[in-house]
């Protein structure tokens, strides 16, 4: 029967939702339940390796004092609400209840302890929400003020009672304005439209979002946006409407221009973007090309019969005569691309596309066809494969695993010399789909749709997926894969590679963690809206967005107060243009990192502007600070990027093809010795001697014919040092597909070889 008791309590102990926890009174734990150490982030074992003052922060020190008191006078304590120290580091809010036990002679605490983090959730966002509902009318009126927007509030069927900055604008008086007079200041023309669409808005109590014209004192209409808003009652009820026009005049104008400049440039394009030709079944020049000639500055004479011939490249001359013969004999649609000479000489790519005009006999009577400039997009594709070149180079000495399967998703063991080296796996376990074992069992269902879906529709498979190494450990991979089709559409192979995403992965799932953690600020309050008096002293009623991101107090804030919450390095440049736009009563513009109350900085872009008096005096500032600190993160990360790959520990080297050197990285100048600015347009071989293992014209004719070259090589470094390099070889070639540099990468494998 004691036995049965004593399992069910261990049960309870163990099951128990609320945390439980037997300590003695110096603060060393005896025994805690699973939900106690899951409060803490931690596993049993580990938190009955830490003393109760651990995982206390130090500002509690006087009140366990004192609790420690209440119970040796009382026998128990709590409960009251104090904060754990999270494994992670952060507090955790708890609320606590414990009474005094005697065991075996020995005074022990017994202890309940409650995770209240979602009830004190709860009890901020209440908080926030009074302290929003508060200061929503004191933003409400400064923003109106410092806005170059026309702001209005009406009753629920439209009749306007704030009309300030409307009457501003359109020069109207207070009695012209209200109780509907304020339309006579919208243009005749969208009167009509205006009110229908007031109509439905208020039918639907939705936004109301239109466009109109507006006259302004000085007589002139100007084209506004203007936006509204319903503010219901409890009971769904309209209880006012709250907008603002703003000025769009300027964009409208120049939509209206950006349309004829369009109409333009489209019927400029229709009369001589293309060269019209016609000629013979034969391809003799039938008619007079004007444009043909105009391009080409050819004369009748010179044009006629096949002259017209001699003004395409002499390389593209045989093709087009070969496919010219082929549409002639098949009576088919001519298409080709050759290289045509204009009058100053320099050639240009064309797209020609020609139409038989047959007789009634089927015969060809003529050929009519044009020829459309495609230069821009030939080169933009050589310069595509010009980069594909260099990617593939750059894939071979990568750290990425490059993969490949069959159209089934079988394996290549052969191809996969990088996932064997990762994953540890060998040839025979990786065979068919053996390669599906190192990937993460969470990862494997939606992997297998993701190529199934692939392969179905013969489309680029992207995934990503955690990968075992061959310690065991898994990390982040982007993986992306191809297929490679055969004439017939069939798959040949599939080629692809994974891509280490586990840093970034991390990095995604903190800042996540952090954007949670603000994201009923960024809601409330996406700018921080501030006021200052003409020389910068801080007005605290106006500051209240300013208060609640720093933490700052009325009293704190107040005069030059507001200081002490931006970054001392910040202060200097954010004075000087302080005093830059006070001197001449201008717009203030600086940016500078802001201390939050969480005690974190962040850069903001600040802007504020000078309200003036009528004598020209300025009478206070209004302005706003705009979060900007991503941006500048991703700025800093991209410039990080950039080093990173300048600091590529290969050696990575670019030489024209007579050797004289155009580019010469970091690792190039850790391998060899040489400063790039020492190398910059100089000859290779004046700092490098190569010993190849055969004849160097062998290389160079290898190189030539199939465009890449890969070997060992040896060379002699700065300091005279003989060293043996993998040096890979990509060959570089211009518009004309001549050869024009080389891509060398070279890496150090004295100390393989040697091994």
């Amino acid at each position: 029967m004691f036995n049965q008791l004593d399992e069910c309590n261990s049960q309870l102990f163990e099951q128990c939702p609320v945390g439980l926890a037997l300590c003695r009174t110096d603060g060393i734990l005896i025994n805690i339940n699973p939900a106690f150490a899951a409060i803490l982030g931690r596993t049993v074992p580990e938190t009955l390796n830490l003393t109760y003052w651990q995982i206390t922060p130090e500002k509690y020190a006087a009140t366990e004092q004192s609790s420690l008191e209440d119970l040796e006078r009382t026998g128990r304590y709590g409960p009251y609400e104090k904060e754990y120290i999270h494994k992670s580091g952060h507090l955790v809010p708890v609320r606590l209840s414990g009474l005094m036990i005697e065991k075996d002679g020995e005074q022990l605490i017994w202890s309940s302890v409650e995770d209240i983090s979602d009830l004190r959730r709860i009890q901020q966002e209440r908080q926030d929400t009074e302290q929003i509902l508060k200061q929503s009318e004191a933003r409400y009126r400064s923003l109106v003020t410092a806005t170059a927007q026309i702001v209005w509030v009406s009753t629920p069927d439209g009749i306007y009672f704030e009309l300030a900055s409307w009457i501003a604008y359109t020069g109207q008086s207070l009695a012209e304005a209200e109780n509907g007079g304020w339309i006579d200041a919208v243009h005749p023309e969208d009167c009509d439209r205006t009110a229908e669409v007031w109509g439905a808005a208020v039918a639907n109590r939705s936004v109301y979002e239109i466009e109109y014209r507006i006259r302004g004192q000085d007589g002139l209409y100007r084209h506004f946006f203007v936006c509204g808003a319903p503010i219901l009652e409890e009971d769904g009820s309209i209880r006012e409407w709250v907008g603002t026009c703003t000025d769009i005049h300027d964009r409208k104008v120049a939509e209206a221009e950006k349309e004829c400049i369009e109409a333009r440039y489209r019927s400029l394009v229709t009369a001589t973007s293309q060269m019209v030709w016609i000629t013979t079944p034969d391809g003799l020049q039938k008619a007079d090309m004007s444009e043909w000639r105009a391009y080409t500055g050819q004369t009748i004479a010179e044009a006629d019969g096949w002259g017209w011939l001699n003004a395409v490249h002499p390389d593209d001359r045989p093709l087009t005569a070969e496919i010219w013969s082929a549409a002639v004999a098949n009576r088919s649609l001519y298409e080709v691309e050759y290289r045509v000479r204009g009058k100053d000489g320099t050639y240009r790519y064309f797209f020609a596309c020609g139409t038989p005009i047959l007789e009634e006999d089927g015969s060809i009577r003529e050929w009519v066809g044009t020829c459309t400039d495609i230069h821009d997009r030939k080169l933009a594709e050589k310069s595509l494969q010009k980069s594909e070149e260099r990617f593939r180079s750059l894939v071979t000495a990568s750290s990425q695993i490059v993969w490949v399967t069959t159209p089934e998703g079988e394996a290549v063991s052969r191809e996969m010399a990088t996932w064997l080296a990762y994953t540890g796996q060998s040839a025979d376990e990786i065979e068919g789909l053996g390669w599906l074992d190192p990937i993460h069992p969470d990862d494997r269902t939606h992997t297998a749709l993701a190529w199934s879906n692939a392969v179905a529709n013969q489309s680029l498979f992207q995934t990503e997926y955690q990968l075992r190494a061959k310690d065991g450990s898994y990390r982040h991979f982007f993986v992306c894969g191809t297929p490679i089709l055969e004439a017939d559409g069939s798959v040949r192979e599939w080629i692809g590679t994974c891509t280490d995403i586990h840093d970034r992965k991390l990095a995604e799932a903190e800042n996540q963690r952090l954007k949670e953690r603000y994201r009923s600020l960024v809601t409330a309050t996406s700018q921080i809206i501030w006021g200052a008096t003409p020389e910068g002293l801080g007005i605290s009623r106006e500051m209240l967005t300013w208060m609640d991101y720093t933490g700052q107090s009325e009293a704190e804030v107040e005069g030059w107060g507001w200081l002490d919450r931006i970054h001392p390095h910040d202060r200097a440049s954010s004075t000087e243009a302080w005093n830059a736009a006070v001197a001449n009563r201008g717009i203030y513009q600086t940016e500078y990192r802001l201390l939050g109350k969480d005690g974190r900085y962040r850069y903001f872009s600040v802007c504020g502007a000078p309200v003036l008096e009528e004598d020209g005096s300025i009478r206070e500032w209004i302005g706003a600070c705009s979060d900007i600190h991503e941006r500048k993160q991703a700025e800093a990360e991209n410039q990080r990027l950039m080093d990173m790959l300048n600091h590529s520990s290969d050696a990575i080297i670019v030489r024209d093809m007579s050797d004289k050197i155009s580019h010469w990285n970091q690792g190039a100048q850790r391998l060899y010795g040489w400063t790039r600015e020492e190398v910059k347009d100089q000859c290779i071989h004046t700092f490098i001697k190569k010993t190849f293992l055969k004849p160097k014209e062998e290389i160079i004719a290898e190189l030539l014919e199939q465009g890449n070259w890969e070997g060992e090589v040896e060379h002699l470094t700065h300091d005279g040092k003989l060293i043996i390099v993998q040096s890979r070889w990509t060959l570089q070639r211009d518009i004309d597909s001549q050869p024009c540099a080389v891509l060398e990468i070279n890496t150090d494998i004295t100390a393989r070889k040697q091994a």
